[in-house]
């Protein structure tokens, strides 16, 4: 995960973090929303099923490779 940094800097405690706080629910049943028009980057929505959180990513561009913008976990619950 730390690979898709696309950010200066070591990105490998916040993957942990990421890991961390949501390796339990990537096992379960993951759904995506893309947000914005997306040529250079775009917001992703991750739902977790099972638990019902939801994670707010972005992704974008970096020398013709997509990356995620790697900041630090806040998983919510989901509104109903």
């Amino acid at each position: 995960m730390a690979a898709l940094h696309t950010e200066d800097g070591d990105a490998n405690s916040t993957a942990r973090a990421w890991i961390k706080a949501y390796s339990k629910d990537a096992q379960g049943q993951v759904t995506a929303d893309f947000l914005d028009e997306g040529s250079v980057r775009q917001k992703v929505v991750l739902h977790f099923a099972e638990s019902r959180r939801t994670q707010e990513i972005t992704v974008r561009i970096n020398n013709d490779t997509w990356g995620v913008n790697l900041d630090s976990p806040d998983p919510a619950k989901e509104s109903p």
